[in-house]
């Protein structure tokens, strides 16, 4: 049997850490079936209440999956129209305005696939800006580009994949790009990231050909502009609290060390059941067979499957 780590009881300073979980559902199976699996993991591992969650849905989800959602009481679900359908993943924004940031000192924004598993409020919760790893799109020539067209100076860096026979040929990637899977801000800056997320969010959509192909990017290149704006850099999380379903070296310390969120990316089947690829770990493996029967029986309790069934 696999063993996984709960949270500890936290000291009398640590208490004063309070975390609202967020996410944004569109209009589609894969989401339905994602956030009732996301939901499940915040209740099941983080002893997350339902009041403390917040399900923003787009106002053109389907009535059964919105009347299986209320039947959770606390849940916070609030309907919003679609920013745009150019982009989908900048409808996130909307999430934002549904959370009273006076009851809580962090939010994290989240992707519906995301599995928490282990995951320590207290150590990773500081007074950053915090995100998911850098991903290789956009790359850096996109961001200078961005930069010389609004006047934003040179982007700053780092060296991503360094070259030993030629500094000039190293990969340099912007200090601000990330993974936007999940965001960890702090209450206390997110106003002000907030608006100029938004700013930036339509800026880009006026201008979607600096994207160009990589344009399903563009809610993670605003948020990336928006903490430029208020002189903010990115405080990196390690990447087991990003963790695909193909991972080769599965580290035993991320259960003990309480940092672990998976990163399903569509690895699971159409009940929201994960599924490793094949050159995942044997432990992944394992874990993803006990996570998948845990949340079997939360599911069929709730009734999730016959939600499912009636809304494929």
């Amino acid at each position: 049997m696999i063993s996984l780590f709960f949270r500890k009881k936290n000291s009398v300073e640590e208490t004063q850490k309070k975390l609202a979980y967020s996410c944004f559902v569109d209009s589609n199976f894969k989401f339905y079936k994602e956030v009732f699996r996301f939901i499940w993991s915040l209740e099941r591992f983080q002893k997350v209440a339902y009041s403390d969650i917040f399900v923003t849905c787009s106002s053109c989800c389907d009535p059964s999956f919105l009347a299986k959602l209320r039947e959770f009481e606390g849940l916070n679900i609030s309907l919003r129209d679609r920013m745009t359908a150019v982009s989908p993943p900048a409808n996130k924004w909307l999430q934002l305005d549904a959370i009273p940031v006076e009851d809580f000192t962090h939010v994290t924004v989240n992707d519906c696939d995301k599995l928490y598993v282990a995951f320590d409020e207290q150590r990773w919760c500081n007074g950053n800006v915090r995100a998911a790893q850098f991903v290789p799109r956009p790359t850096f020539s996109v961001f200078e580009e961005i930069f010389s067209q609004y006047g934003l100076g040179k982007p700053s860096f780092y060296v991503a994949k360094p070259d030993p026979k030629d500094v000039s040929q190293d990969d340099r990637a912007y200090i601000n790009n990330h993974n936007g899977g999940l965001l960890i801000i702090p209450t206390s800056k997110l106003e002000q990231v907030k608006e100029s997320w938004l700013r930036w969010i339509d800026r880009l959509l006026e201008n979607l050909e600096i994207l160009g192909a990589n344009h399903r990017n563009l809610d993670q290149v605003a948020f990336s502009l928006a903490l430029h704006d208020n002189d903010l850099e990115i405080d990196f999380i390690p990447k087991s609290l990003d963790l695909g379903m193909g991972v080769s070296h599965f580290q035993e310390k991320w259960l003990k060390k309480e940092e672990l969120i998976l990163h399903i990316h569509g690895d699971d089947d159409s009940y929201g059941f994960v599924r490793p690829k094949p050159a995942a770990s044997k432990r992944l493996i394992e874990l993803c067979e006990q996570l998948n029967s845990e949340y079997m029986v939360w599911a069929e309790q709730k009734e999730i499957f016959t939600c499912l069934d009636q809304i494929r």
